[in-house]
């Protein structure tokens, strides 16, 4: 009886045979096979989504600057009216009347507001440029040196990254200048400034401006009425890269100034000013 039970044990602790070792090997080797190739697959399909999404990745990066840059445009025709004679002089010994009669109009600020404030330009030299003031520096650190004004400068030019082999549908680049330092200088010297590339392999670039008169985006700054203000533009953007994909990309950028027409709102308080008088 003993006997017989130890047989059993024995039999039982026995190890698995050849045939249930190639079962179990087979079974493994299946399961690894599947699970590199479902990483695999994964892993190519990142790499496809992140190349795919890279260059829209880049466009959205430049547009978002852009959009910063601008919508804190600065210009305090925004909120007062321009002086109508740039040399008038004014009999009164207050600091502010004295510095009006010394005024003169420089590269950067060529006009002046009737309460003294200087005026900065915004200049459209061509098609393909754009130069404004901005308040995007507003936040910097405590203590620091630097003006929270800047001067933005975007061009668009021929690209020095692109093999025009491969890529002759694309050669273009677009290029921020940014001068925060001393921005009440006379003249500007964007030589000296080096520029960041924003964007590459550009068909075409167009910057459109807001003609509130005629309601709608004209392609210059002096088709406005008034080019010394500016409160929206349009950047339309055409870009193809080696395989040949064309994106076209097409963005409104506004400041966040409040509006309000200061001609209109003079007009109305010289006015309330002569009805008073009466």
């Amino acid at each position: 009886m003993n006997e017989g039970r130890s047989k059993q044990i024995l039999r039982s602790q026995d190890g698995l045979t050849l045939l249930e070792i190639l079962i179990a090997i087979t079974i493994m080797t299946f399961l690894i096979v599947g699970v590199y190739t479902f990483t695999n697959t994964g892993i190519d399909l990142k790499n496809r989504t992140i190349k795919f999404n890279r260059n829209k990745l880049q466009v959205e990066a430049a547009l978002y600057r852009i959009d910063q840059d601008f919508t804190h445009i600065y210009n305090p025709l925004f909120y007062t009216s321009l002086k109508k004679k740039k040399n008038q002089t004014i009999s009164s010994d207050t600091p502010d009347d004295e510095f009006e009669s010394r005024f003169e109009p420089t590269e950067r600020f060529p006009l002046i507001t009737k309460d003294g404030l200087l005026v900065p330009i915004i200049d459209n030299p061509d098609k393909k440029t754009l130069i404004f003031m901005s308040g995007v520096n507003k936040r910097k650190t405590q203590n620091s040196k630097q003006s929270s004004y800047s001067w933005i400068k975007y061009v668009l030019r021929s690209s020095t990254a692109v093999d025009d082999d491969k890529n002759p549908h694309g050669p273009n680049e677009l290029i921020r200048y940014y001068s925060p330092a001393d921005p009440y200088a006379p003249d500007f010297d964007w030589d000296s400034i080096k520029p960041a590339i924003m964007l590459r392999d550009i068909k075409s670039f167009e910057i459109l401006y807001w003609d509130e008169a005629k309601e709608k985006f004209v392609e210059r700054l002096r088709e406005l009425d008034d080019k010394n203000i500016l409160r929206s533009i349009k950047i339309k953007l055409t870009l193809i890269y080696k395989n040949k994909s064309e994106y076209k990309h097409e963005r409104i950028f506004r400041s966040i100034w409040p509006f309000f027409n200061s001609i209109v709102d003079e007009k109305d308080m010289n006015e309330k000013e002569d009805n008073d008088e009466k």
